[in-house]
């Protein structure tokens, strides 16, 4: 939900430049999602082996 609603704040500058607390949100939200994801791969392969 977090992304999707700095997916439209992004969106509605048009072609202004994002202020550095939007890219900020950005790169936080980057960060989180791919330390979930990866997560979620090791979860997996660990009880894989099981």
């Amino acid at each position: 939900m977090h992304a999707t609603a700095l997916h439209h704040r992004l969106t509605d500058l048009g072609h202004r430049s994002p202020t550095s607390g939007l890219l900020l949100r950005g790169g936080a939200s980057a960060v989180t999602s791919q330390i979930s994801w990866w997560g979620a791969v090791v979860i997996g392969f660990l009880n894989s082996r099981r």
